[in-house]
């Protein structure tokens, strides 16, 4: 395999694609007319004609741009094993992001044969580069055995090396390490150092852990209060589980006092966001409420999953 794209390489390739998006729009339209395509067909067409010139001449930083049209059928029909072709060139090549998807691409068996021998390969070639998302998925290959021995030991190394690149998910999976000894000897401090640093970057399955560990005091004094607040933070990103236990704690009076019609209202939106023991519980607190007051209750309880349908929406959208 030849050495990585210098910065300059991937500079020249910009500079490239600049030109064409500066002189091309008169023969985009022009192509796209003689062809019948609508304007933003038309400019889609000739930029795709334009990026596919580029990667047959063999730029690899094009090749891989390529691939991931294919991969994700951006204005052309899916197609995977188009897209592994492209990649293939572009990792050969040192691109590290066509490793990486490379290594997905087999990992799953998308327009390749699946093979976690490969997988595990191009996944190590683009985390030895420095792409965090490929050291995690490497740090993942070590920890289960895919495509090579498991080592315990190289799963928290890779994972660590991309955590400490601020990925969450990998600084999450070195919390989960810590709170379980998986190869290291059990430490709640470390985990919960971990969960905070993901939960910071909003990422819910830490936030879940750090509910469930000021709920059983693990690595810091048991506190139900600030168990309810993260849970509830998970809550009204549409965590189904989240609502559940925030209902569980207003059934109980877990840190405050027991409120049966909040309980209510959160069973409520668990079930409306499909969690199926939530449907029980409802049942039962309905009818322990008072009768004149369970049409108000319900219509609140309404309110409240609309509520925070709109607040998970608002989580979801990429630049919130």
């Amino acid at each position: 395999m030849t050495a990585p794209l210098h910065s300059a390489s991937r500079q020249k390739v910009d500079l490239v694609f600049d030109v064409i998006e500066y002189f091309l729009p008169f023969f985009e339209r022009l192509i796209g007319r003689l062809l019948g395509f609508p304007p933003e067909r038309e400019k889609m067409v000739a930029a795709l004609d334009a990026l596919r010139d580029i990667a047959e001449k063999g730029n690899p930083q094009a090749q891989e741009r390529l691939g991931r049209v294919f991969q994700k059928g951006e204005g052309v029909q899916q197609d995977f094993s188009v897209a592994a072709d492209w990649l293939k060139k572009a990792a050969d090549r040192g691109v590290h992001s066509a490793q990486d998807q490379l290594g997905v691409m087999y990992e799953t068996g998308m327009g390749v044969q699946q093979d976690h021998v490969k997988a595990f390969e191009c996944f190590r070639q683009a985390a030895e580069q420095g792409l965090a998302a490929a050291q995690l998925r490497l740090a993942s290959a070590y920890e289960e055995g895919n495509g090579t021995s498991q080592d315990q030991g190289e799963a928290l190394k890779w994972c660590l090396k991309a955590a400490a690149q601020g990925l969450a998910e990998a600084q999450n999976k070195v919390g989960v390490i810590f709170e379980n000894g998986l190869g290291v000897t059990q430490d709640y401090e470390k985990a919960l150092r971990w969960y905070r640093k993901a939960a910071g970057q909003g990422l819910v399955e830490a936030q879940k852990h750090l509910a469930e560990m000021h709920q059983k005091g693990l690595g810091i004094p048991q506190d139900d209060q600030k168990a309810l607040r993260w849970y509830r933070r998970v809550a009204e990103q549409g965590d189904a589980e989240a609502q559940y236990k925030v209902a569980q704690i207003y059934e109980n009076g877990l840190g405050v006092a027991k409120n049966p019609v909040e309980a209510f209202k959160w069973f409520e939106v668990a079930v409306a966001h499909g969690f199926s023991n939530a449907d029980q519980r409802k049942a039962a607190l309905e009818a322990l409420l008072p009768a004149e007051d369970l049409g108000k209750i319900k219509s609140q309880a309404a309110d409240l999953v609309r509520e925070i349908k709109k607040i998970s929406n608002s989580y979801a959208t990429p630049n919130r």
